[in-house]
């Protein structure tokens, strides 16, 4: 029924129980957004990575830029490369409807892109109340290779430790063939 609503150009927001739900995703996945029962009373601090370990958080802040970055490319662009934070929040909804910026102790949109001030900046037209504007800053592309020890390694992830003192995340992929 949740998808028949989307289609019907509805906006369909989901309450359900946490567990229940992750056991069947589908209809998580058929709403706008997904609330949780037992996060409307109450923040369960149990969903967030072990803040006390810098190296989780490292992990948990990187997890988090990545998914920004994916919703960021996804959102319709403005002048000079520019997104609407409104339309970015809708972005976010569409890739993930039961993010929910509590779980990585935040109340807001704003807030977390605050948080990236080295990957995104903030603009405003200065009006009031005032339209708030996204854009990635450009990174320097680095030709020259460093070499490093694997500092932690977690499943197909992990942290690399380079010589400069600087710690690098990296994805181990996969790759699998087929034989027909």
């Amino acid at each position: 029924m949740a998808l028949r609503l989307r289609e019907l150009g509805k906006r369909v927001v989901g309450i359900g129980e946490e567990t229940k739900a992750k056991q069947d995703s589908l209809l998580v996945n058929a709403c706008n957004e997904f609330l949780y029962v037992e996060r409307i009373k109450h923040f369960d601090e149990n969903i967030l990575l072990d803040s006390n370990d810098s190296e989780s958080r490292e992990i948990q802040n990187f997890s988090l830029l990545q998914f920004i970055n994916q919703a960021y490319d996804i959102t319709p662009k403005m002048r000079d490369n520019e997104v609407l934070m409104s339309q970015l929040g809708e972005s976010i909804k569409k890739i993930k409807p039961d993010f929910d910026y509590m779980d990585y102790k935040f109340s807001s949109l704003k807030q977390i892109i605050e948080s990236f001030s080295n990957d995104y900046e903030i603009s405003n037209d200065g009006k009031t109340p005032p339209t708030f504007f996204i854009s990635r800053k450009e990174k320097e592309l680095h030709e020259e290779k460093l070499e490093g020890t694997i500092k932690r390694l977690i499943k197909n992830y992990g942290i690399i430790s380079t010589d400069d003192a600087t710690d690098y995340f990296f994805l181990q992929q996969r790759h699998t063939s087929r034989v027909s």
